[in-house]
């Protein structure tokens, strides 16, 4: 029987957005992020992934500022000028979860930002040491911000050294929980964690539920301290749109390192090289667009290289 690779951590989530240059200000502005790399996608990367019209578009990462690693965000340009759904209603990829520093501070400042808070802050019921809110950006995407600096649990969770540090969570909607988590536990060394129902106050304000409504979640555990969580939606969720490149609107493409290797020691130039369109992607069950790469080449020959902390652009 063929062993099941690795799966994780996150190396990126990617967004489609139309004005690249205005995106990524705005995440540096209000997350604190710092451009990292940029470079456009090739177009027999593009054919390969079955997204011809995402061919020699431009994308830019980014990352927390002063640790231009693996968990940031890969914006794509040619996203659609404003999100066509309810946000956390349709199925697929429905938000990223970054670990955070004080949600209640977080909550305050961007109450003046382009960022929506859809979610207030709250201890969790399945564990008060665990706060969370959640925001939907201006471009369909959605994240979870959570701190969990005191939780002292089983599982394997990124405590932030930043006020808004990486991915290390991603969202899973499903309309077949059970069907959805076979399709990662059938196909890659993930454990499952958690299978529970619970209300989530988010979720019954989105669909205009009742409060105590509760909803099944699971988590799987994967490589390098990251996690799916999946949630079962209900039948009305929708199906997401897409964008122009071909892809989902909000967060669009989950990347993932697939196979053990010391992703923390891979230099910059290396994860840019990574994440510049020579992943394999594939869909999963509930629609959702995956990415997988493997341990980089030696000799980089990928896209512009940002100084730390500096952004150029044209």
């Amino acid at each position: 029987m063929p062993v099941r690779p690795t799966l994780g951590p996150v190396v990126c989530v990617s967004i489609q957005v139309p004005n690249l240059h205005e995106a990524s200000r705005l995440y540096q502005r209000w997350f604190g992020y710092q451009e990292v790399c940029r470079g456009r996608f090739r177009h027999h990367d593009m054919r390969r992934w079955g997204l011809n019209k995402l061919a020699n578009r431009s994308w830019r990462y980014l990352a927390p500022h002063g640790h231009p690693g693996p968990g940031g965000i890969r914006l794509i340009s040619g996203g659609a000028k404003s999100a066509k759904a309810k946000p956390l209603t349709s199925i697929g990829w429905a938000a990223a979860e970054l670990s955070v520093i004080d949600v209640g501070a977080i909550a305050s400042r961007l109450t003046s930002s382009p960022f929506l808070i859809i979610g207030a802050p709250r201890a969790l019921g399945s564990n008060p040491a665990i706060k969370a809110m959640q925001v939907a950006g201006p471009h369909g995407e959605v994240f979870y911000l959570t701190d969990v600096r005191a939780y002292d649990g089983k599982l394997n969770l990124v405590k932030a050294r930043h006020e808004f540090d990486k991915t290390f969570i991603v969202v899973l909607a499903s309309k077949t929980f059970d069907e959805t988590r076979n399709y990662y536990e059938s196909r890659f060394q993930v454990k499952r964690i958690s299978d529970h129902q619970v209300p989530i106050p988010v979720l019954n304000k989105q669909f205009d539920m009742m409060p105590e409504t509760g909803w099944r979640i699971g988590s799987l555990q994967l490589s390098g301290s990251s996690l799916i969580e999946i949630d079962q939606y209900p039948e009305m969720a929708i199906e997401k749109s897409r964008e122009i490149g071909g892809v989902p609107a909000g967060v669009s493409i989950v990347t993932f390192a697939s196979e053990l290797f010391p992703l923390h020691l891979v230099n910059r130039a290396q994860l840019c090289e990574l994440i510049s369109g020579r992943g394999a992607l594939t869909q999963g069950h509930a629609g959702e667009f995956l990415e997988f790469v493997m341990p980089p080449a030696q000799r980089y020959r990928g896209p512009e290289l940002m100084a730390d902390g500096q952004v150029r652009h044209g």
